[in-house]
């Protein structure tokens, strides 16, 4: 009996130290404790996949090619700088907008863009009232949604060049208005000569456009004729060319 011990106690058996030391068996388990610079190598190697990972996606990406996101939203304005040719008015001005949702066909290089656009031109005229004439305006208008394919013509470096066409349905309308006239009552009014002009035709678009990537966005340009075969009166004469400068995101 170990003394000191009382009756019923239990013994514990511990590691008998020899001069300071643990015996065999102890310092086998002291050993086999992680150490803090092994616990800092696996966190390490975690936070430097994470630093790295990102951009192994970037390189990947950029190596294959193909624009980033597949799906993009695209808004583009612009003007018809082919419009003054198509008429004798003088002092024309022009606005075009048009705006979507492109998707990208798998990883090919062909995407498809449901889109509205607007297009309108003002010039400045002079209206019959009277005996006389009065400053005026001609407008006419188109808007509408077409469903336009895309192809690109390389799918590497930053800048994309591609083809555009597509099958629309458009609303044309002309108006020919005068300025407002003051009347002898202190009030004003608007002269209209003639009632508005108004159709709503099938259209075809055609055209060619530029991308520039810069990061998640792009940037683009494009060129397009706007077309109504079936347009006959003048409001509908079927044609506008505008030119657009945009962004995807």
């Amino acid at each position: 009996m170990v003394p000191g011990a009382a009756r019923g106690d239990s013994l514990v058996r511990r590691p008998v130290l020899e001069e300071g030391r643990p015996t065999p068996s102890a310092a086998a388990d002291l050993d086999a404790l992680p150490t803090p610079a092994m616990m800092g190598r696996p966190l390490l190697a975690l936070a430097l996949l994470a630093v790295t990972a990102p951009s192994m996606r970037a390189q990947q990406h950029a190596g294959s090619g193909d624009p980033l996101p597949a799906g993009r939203f695209v808004l583009g304005v612009g003007v018809d700088p082919l419009a003054s040719q198509r008429t004798v008015l003088d002092d024309l001005s022009t606005i075009a907008l048009h705006g979507g949702y492109e998707r990208r066909l798998g990883s090919s290089r062909f995407a498809a863009r449901l889109e509205g656009t607007y297009q309108r031109a003002v010039a400045r005229i002079a209206v019959p009232h009277g005996d006389a004439f009065v400053p005026g305006f001609d407008r006419h208008s188109v808007g509408g949604a077409s469903l336009i394919g895309t192809a690109l013509l390389t799918r590497h470096g930053r800048a994309r060049p591609y083809l555009l066409g597509g099958v629309g349905v458009h609303h044309y309308s002309m108006r020919v208005e005068s300025d407002w006239i003051r009347a002898s009552d202190g009030g004003a009014s608007k002269l209209v000569p003639d009632p508005p002009a108004r159709n709503t035709l099938p259209t075809l678009t055609g055209g060619a456009g530029l991308g520039v990537s810069v990061g998640r966005v792009g940037l683009f340009v494009e060129g397009r004729v706007l077309y109504a075969p079936s347009g006959g009166m003048r409001a509908v004469r079927g044609s506008s060319t505008p030119l657009t400068f945009g962004i995807r995101l």
